[in-house]
């Protein structure tokens, strides 16, 4: 089980953008290449990521596949905006696992995923500028952005604002006064053309819905 709660760990982090899928205005869409790195308990996960935004659709490739059980592994990551599921998908044995936000809450370690999964982006610009303290300006991932603090009942943060698109470009979470997760885009292009199809699952594919299992699991410690 330790393996299948580690794999969802990895999931989450990689998903940490999807879960809080974007509804702001501009872009529409896009396609951002980035690094999702978490710390918790003295460990470091890092999981390079491109993620696809489609008019509320959402597509995450990962770099590094997360395994379940040593053996299947999921490098594809669908979701909705606004929605409660997502699937992961297993390209080689065409395999897809489909889950919601709240049990994998329950069973990730890091939870300071579970704070920036209540998060929606399209608040991040409205709550950052009006609530947050300026600290300073750098350019991330080509677009020119605020560096704001922001400490309220959702923790600790500190965000790369596009001052062009008012979406974040990088943000950290912090645990005690230390980071414990970082979202940081690399590359990113204000428009995505993917087919529609890849936003789904394909035909013949054997889903299966861990939700009901992942309720029984105690978080690993």
């Amino acid at each position: 089980m330790f393996q299948l709660r580690y794999a969802l760990a990895a999931g989450a982090v990689a998903t940490g953008l999807a879960f809080a899928a974007p509804a702001f205005a501009a872009p529409a869409s896009f396609t951002s290449k980035g690094v999702a790195t978490s710390t918790q308990g003295g460990k470091t996960t890092t999981v390079p990521n491109t993620l696809y935004y489609q008019n509320g659709k959402i597509r995450l490739e990962m770099a590094k596949p997360i395994s379940t059980d040593g053996d299947t592994a999921f490098s594809i990551v669908l979701a909705q905006e606004g929605g409660s599921t997502i699937t992961l998908l297993n390209t080689q044995q065409k395999q897809a696992m489909k889950l919601t936000a709240s049990s994998l809450e329950e069973v990730t370690e890091n939870k300071s995923l579970q704070k920036i999964s209540n998060f929606k982006l399209s608040e991040f610009g409205k709550t950052f500028r009006t609530q947050s303290r300026k600290v300073g300006a750098e350019t991330v991932a080509g677009q020119a952005c605020s560096i704001l603090d922001h400490k309220g009942k959702d923790g600790q943060f500190r965000m790369w604002l596009s001052d062009k698109y008012d979406i974040p470009m990088k943000f950290t979470y912090f645990e005690g006064g230390k980071p414990a997760f970082t979202y940081a885009v690399t590359q990113f292009t204000p428009s995505s053309s993917l087919p529609a199809s890849s936003f789904s699952v394909p035909a013949g594919y054997e889903m299966t819905d861990i939700s009901d299992m992942l309720k029984g699991l105690e978080p690993h410690k």
